[in-house]
């Protein structure tokens, strides 16, 4: 019979858990939706992102992709590049409802 896992182990399970969840949601997202010809950079708690798998869920949507960053540096350069080589219009990058820039 395999030995169980006392109170310590689990609770040094689910603190790593929740450290790796934190980190996650610390990220920066970058949206780029070649149909609309925009881009956006948001956090990964924004529930527009939702680390990664937007609104609907579906990280590999047919008009939008999502990218992850390490720096909001790296994020917001990655948008620009998008902006002008698609020629958007709109040149908003930060998402309205997180304001990710620090």
């Amino acid at each position: 019979m395999p030995p169980r896992m006392g109170a310590v182990t689990n609770n040094i399970i689910a603190a790593t858990r929740t450290r790796k969840t934190m980190e996650l949601k610390k990220r920066f997202w970058v949206y780029t939706n070649s149909f609309n010809k925009h881009a956006r950079v948001h956090l990964g708690s924004c529930p527009h992102c939702n680390d990664g798998t937007g609104k609907g869920g579906d990280p590999d949507g047919t008009t939008g992709k999502w990218q992850s960053f390490d720096t909001y540096a790296d994020a917001k350069t990655a948008a620009e590049t998008f902006i002008a080589r698609t020629g958007c219009e709109d040149k908003t990058i930060d998402c309205n409802v997180c304001n990710p820039n620090p």
